[in-house]
């Protein structure tokens, strides 16, 4: 999936087992929030697909936009930290 923006391009793959969590991490501006909004069908993206399982929600090629309530994906908005001590892997690794 590619997304362009004006300060950077995000083109990722990521695959996530059933079971499996998923935690974004990253510096101020490396595009997690874009990649979540593009997840939860809030973005599109510029190229490629996304699948939730063996659906397939959003795929530019096949104007494929599956609408956000029902993707089946939730998407929590960023709060401050749950413990400012602790550094943001810390807090995943936290709980």
């Amino acid at each position: 999936m590619v997304v362009r923006r004006p300060a950077f391009t995000l083109d990722v793959t990521i695959s996530v087992e059933p079971g499996e969590v998923l935690a974004v991490l990253g510096p101020n501006g490396a595009g997690k929030s874009t990649l979540l909004g593009v997840l939860s069908g809030l973005l599109r993206p510029d190229e490629g697909h996304v699948r939730v399982g063996e659906h397939v929600v959003t795929d530019v090629t096949a104007s494929v936009l599956v609408p956000p309530h029902q993707r089946g994906v939730g998407l929590l908005a960023q709060q401050a930290l749950l413990f400012p001590h602790l550094t943001a892997a810390d807090n995943v690794a936290f709980g």
